[in-house]
């Protein structure tokens, strides 16, 4: 038997009738009537008793209609499968990221992401931009996020939201006076810095001397995380990316743009070798629009870039 004579045979278990099988089904009543008398010769069992225009069914139909019953809970099962891998609502992704869009951009694209997909499970893991690019190319990751990239044979980086660098400090600081803060501003203050040698150190280290200043500081830490607690305490003042800034914003810390301006770049890494799941890329459109909205909240100064959107389709 084939699957359109089991839904034929479960549709007149359902109405008692040819013609009301005919009806839900959208077909001839000849057609049920056929299909019915084929089944029965196919099987050599007798399916139905007709009486009084309806159709009654054997013991041996009842027994039949459980087990068809169970193939079509299946079905439904199976087809509906088919519409979430569709619509990218069933699975799961791994993602590896810097720590401080982790802990911003990204993790408000997951709360929206996941909100209407109670099928899709996330794994995240947290690395420094050099691990980032290790799980990427070793398969442990299908995506990830940094504020840089040296390059790498294997892994693609397609550049996702343009931001910059701001200022940090504590809410009774006397620069918040200030509408802007530049390197000789902070000639007097406490300064935290990202760790030297890393690439966010680095940019900080090369404003300094672009602006002729002398380079000193009280605290150094890989991360911007790290440095914003540090300026909660009151410690200092410190220059970190604008979506860990701006995402934890609260009364005792101010933000005031860093001139002249030191350009961030967020990009999206996946492997050259292997395609990008699709679950995968509805979580990076996820991922755009959560930058939209940074992008909203810092009035427009910073913005989204088309070309990843465009790659990753």
């Amino acid at each position: 038997m084939n699957l359109r004579q089991l839904e034929i045979f479960r549709a007149v278990m359902q109405t008692g009738t040819t013609s009301g099988a005919a009806h839900i089904l959208g077909i001839s009543q000849p057609a049920v009537s056929n299909m019915i008398r084929h089944m029965e010769a196919q099987s050599g069992i007798k399916l139905f008793n007709r009486y009084k225009g309806r159709l009654w069914p054997t013991e041996e139909a009842g027994i039949l209609n459980h087990d068809v019953e169970s193939i079509f809970v299946m079905f439904r099962s199976v087809t509906q499968k088919v519409q979430d891998l569709r619509e990218s609502r069933v699975g799961s992704i791994r993602i590896v990221s810097v720590p401080s869009l982790a802990q911003s951009v990204l993790l408000n694209a997951m709360r929206s992401f996941l909100a209407d997909r109670p099928n899709v499970s996330i794994s995240l893991d947290l690395e420094r931009m050099e691990g980032v690019i290790n799980r990427v190319d070793h398969n442990l990751a299908d995506f990830g996020m940094t504020l840089a990239f040296s390059g790498y044979p294997s892994v693609e980086a397609k550049p996702m939201h343009l931001g910059c660098m701001v200022c940090v400090m504590p809410a009774d600081h006397p620069l918040t006076a200030c509408e802007t803060v530049r390197a000789a501003d902070l000639r007097r203050h406490p300064f935290i810095t990202m760790e030297r040698g890393t690439p966010l150190g680095n940019i900080i280290a090369n404003a300094f001397t672009t602006a002729g200043e002398d380079f000193s500081w009280v605290v150094e830490t890989r991360y911007s995380n790290m440095a914003y607690s540090l300026v909660e305490t009151g410690l200092g003042v410190a220059l970190i990316d604008e979506y860990y800034a701006r995402s934890h914003a609260n009364e005792r810390v101010v933000i005031r743009p860093f001139v002249p301006t030191i350009p961030l770049t967020v990009y999206v890494l996946f492997s050259r070798l292997r395609p990008l799941p699709n679950l995968a890329k509805a979580l990076i459109h996820e991922i755009e629009n959560a930058f939209l909205d940074l992008s909203t909240l810092a009035r427009g100064k910073s913005q989204p870039i088309k070309e990843a959107a465009a790659v990753l389709g």
